[in-house]
């Protein structure tokens, strides 16, 4: 599939547990699973870390750049940073550790961080604008050099607005020559 501006790429859907106070029905397996994957105190944690790699190794096959696999191309990843200063989630890292060691010419570097605490938006209902996260996160490595695509990995999208921001940043950043791709594991729909 070739690439479109912004478009934020995904794997899946996710379906919150609870919606307004009330259990969601619609809530699956695999949505469960994305709570997992955010919780490392869960039993099912690292079948949740294996789970996502697995879809996002899927996913990243069937993407193209001008007919050819982006798989083929140099790439960097690098992982959303967390509404805390200074976190990341260590999930996702090792997701994104995971997806480079199966092609040569990719590589893992964290190139944004988050300098300002936000509050959470699955935890404190922050409410969180495109904004909002361009004040509060930088880009602490240019990924351009020698690099064709930069993607941008997340849990899950919501609004898209971090992606967004991370997306316009790192565009800033890397130039015309670097092609950003922002992709979230799930997708949450109601």
């Amino acid at each position: 599939m070739p690439f479109q501006q912004s478009q934020i790429f995904t794997c899946g859907e996710y379906h919150p547990y609870r919606i307004s106070g009330k259990n969601n029905p619609k809530c699956d397996a695999e949505s469960k699973l994305m709570m997992d994957f955010k919780d490392p105190t869960s039993g099912n944690h690292r079948k949740a870390v294996s789970h996502f790699t697995n879809l996002m190794l899927k996913k990243v096959q069937t993407l193209q750049y001008y007919n050819v696999p982006i798989t083929k191309l140099s790439c960097v990843v690098t992982v959303v940073p967390s509404h805390t200063a200074n976190r990341l989630s260590p999930a996702l890292e090792e997701v994104a550790k995971a997806v480079c060691a199966h092609y040569p010419n990719w590589s893992y570097k964290q190139v944004l961080q988050r300098h300002t605490t936000v509050p959470s938006s699955h935890k404190d209902s922050g409410i969180r604008s495109v904004t909002t996260h361009l004040n509060s996160i930088a880009v602490v490595h240019n990924p351009s050099a020698h690099n064709t695509i930069v993607l941008i990995l997340d849990d899950v999208k919501t609004s898209g607005s971090t992606l967004s921001a991370c997306h316009q940043l790192v565009a800033s950043a890397s130039g015309s020559a670097t092609v950003v791709v922002p992709f979230a594991l799930l997708e949450t729909t109601y």
